[in-house]
This record gives C-alpha cells, structure tokens and sequence, in this order.
C-alpha cells in the first residue's frame, strides 16, 4: 500500500508542478518547452501510480492514458 501513497503523491506534486507551469507560460515566463517537460513527468508519474494500482487489483481501464500536449496547447 505505501507504493500507492507514495505514487499518488509523486503523481499531485507533478500536478501541481504542470498547474504552476501552466500559469507561468500563459504569462510568458515558461516555455513551450517546459510545459512539455513537466507534462511527460506527469504522464511517468501518471503511469507509475496506474501501475500500482492495477498491481494491488484496483482496476484501472478508465484511466488508460494521458493525452498527447499538443492536444493541450
């Protein structure tokens, strides 16, 4: 079970990192390029954390992916 809290959490920080991200590129502080760096580690983190999940038995096919950035920009 700690593999799922420590995933999970892993998996807000990388959320919070792409929010703040986000903010900062709508004021011209970020890059494209960045936006895309956090949201990879997001997708890692992401799938890390569905792993785990679906290794402790709790089904996960509603939570396949993450889309693509570019669908996002």
């Amino acid at each position: 079970m700690s593999n799922i809290e420590s995933s999970v959490t892993r998996l807000l920080v990388a959320t919070k990192q792409l929010i703040d991200t986000l903010t900062k590129w709508s004021k011209r502080q970020a890059s494209e390029t960045d936006v895309s760096d956090v949201y990879v580690r997001l997708g890692n983190e992401f799938n890390v954390a569905r792993t785990c999940f679906e290794r402790a038995g709790i089904e996960m096919r509603y939570f396949i992916s993450l889309p693509p950035i570019h669908l996002l920009l």
